[in-house]
């Protein structure tokens, strides 16, 4: 019984992974559902608060978390706490995703490869998308490009650069 759970959970964390890789590109509400189903997974695990107590005494955690204090630090000279408060929510995965990932059951080396290869996959079909809008509108994107815009792209063109240059790195 308790492998057919671990087994199911294993299934769960796969499929998020790559729910999650999706939301990267096109839905940051897909990515906050996801992070919720995964820490759900970890916390309904027998073992749960086990696991969750261990990643907290890592020293790994707490530095990966740091990102995460800093924001919450910042609010006390923020004059703008709606804001402050907003990207507070914004970091909370640099709190849960380690502790999600650590708790998770082991995933093998061929499961880390095909997700990876699905980031690597979706990341190239966005960019031929993005290329394909480059050349049926090349005259009007050019314009934008003279005044400092840039293509259309479902993120921001800095977080699209760097997912490009990860899956690129992850080719080699």
């Amino acid at each position: 019984m308790f492998n057919v759970l671990t087994n199911y959970r294993r299934h769960i964390f796969i499929l998020g992974c790559l729910i999650l890789i999706i939301g990267l590109f096109y839905s940051k509400a897909a990515m906050g559902i996801v992070i919720i189903v995964l820490g759900g997974n970890v916390i309904l695990h027998p073992n749960g608060l086990k696991h969750i107590k261990q990643v907290i005494q890592n020293k790994s955690w707490w530095i990966y978390s740091v990102i995460f204090f800093i924001y919450l630090a910042t609010l006390v000279y923020s004059n703008d706490l709606s804001r402050g408060w907003f990207l507070v929510q914004m970091k909370l995965p640099f709190l849960f995703l380690p502790i999600i990932f650590y708790a998770t059951p082991k995933v093998s080396k061929r499961d880390l490869k095909n997700i990876l290869l699905f980031f690597v996959v979706t990341t190239v079909v966005v960019s031929l998308v993005a290329l394909m809008q480059f050349f049926q509108d090349h005259q009007g994107i050019t314009e934008r490009f003279k005044e400092g815009g840039s293509i259309q792209l479902p993120v921001r063109h800095p977080r699209f650069s760097l997912m490009v240059a990860i899956a690129l790195m992850s080719c080699i």
